[in-house]
């Protein structure tokens, strides 16, 4: 079965079918993906996909409406680095163009 939210998921394992567990563990394309029960929460732990550097690709400034700083991939997706925080707020990107597979950010 493929948990659509592991968070969602968890606590449904701990909390209705399986209340003394403290770690549910989930087997993702990404990796392992943990989320532990804490006294008044949950923390999930995510794996790591470490970055390189790369050139944008083409159509991203374009399809973002600012021109990134930095941009890196993990092979799955890009991240993009902007000048500022009130740059990424005032963003309106073209996700038609994003959400390409090519141009993921």
């Amino acid at each position: 079965m493929q948990a659509r939210h592991p968070l969602a998921s968890a606590a449904a394992v701990i909390e209705r079918l399986s209340p003394y567990r403290r770690r549910v563990v989930f087997h993702s394309i990404s990796g392992v993906l943990t989320v532990d029960r804490r006294p008044d929460d949950y923390v999930m732990n995510f794996p790591a996909r470490p970055t390189e550097p790369v050139e944008p690709p083409p159509g991203l400034t374009e399809a973002l409406g600012a021109r990134p700083v930095e941009v890196a991939t993990d092979h799955f997706n890009y991240l993009v680095l902007l000048e500022s925080a009130g740059q990424v707020r005032s963003l309106s990107p073209d996700m038609a163009v994003i959400n390409r597979p090519t141009v993921r950010a």
